[in-house]
């Protein structure tokens, strides 16, 4: 009979560890994805402020207002920036298909993901003395 209760507590043991390593699985996937999303509208944003630079400096060529090599380091930093919202969007894409298969559900809309800024209070705690301290040192070696 004791074998039996056991095994019953370890069964339900190994099932509420599974439970809990399949939700942080889940969280953790949320939270990349969360990431790549902010990343990617970061890319956005600043390829977007490249394409204005570009034309800042177009329209000075236009005036003869241009340096040497101003056009062509501009337009190789919008490409950079071009580059970087393609490779964060694959990214993007990427952790949502991850997320999807983990949640064996599709999205078929944009998730949108909502992390608050407040943060709860920190929980307040008593000062332990260090003669407190000591004491349960000593019973623990006793």
């Amino acid at each position: 009979m004791r074998n039996a209760r056991a095994r019953l507590s370890n069964s339900d043991l190994n099932k509420q560890e599974q439970t809990e390593d399949l939700t942080l699985k889940a969280l953790r996937l949320f939270w990349d994805a969360y990431v790549s999303q902010t990343q990617l509208q970061d890319a956005i944003n600043a390829r977007q402020q490249y394409k204005n630079l570009v034309g800042v400096v177009q329209r000075r060529g236009r005036f003869g207002l241009e340096r040497g090599g101003e056009y062509a380091q501009v337009m190789a930093d919008y490409t950079d920036a071009d580059n970087a919202v393609k490779t964060a969007s694959f990214r993007y894409i990427e952790q949502l298909k991850l997320l999807e298969v983990q949640m064996r559900s599709r999205f078929d809309e944009d998730i949108r993901f909502e992390a608050g800024d407040a943060l709860p209070p920190i929980p307040r705690k008593e000062a332990v003395s260090v003669e407190a301290c000591v004491a349960l040192d000593r019973r623990g070696r006793h």
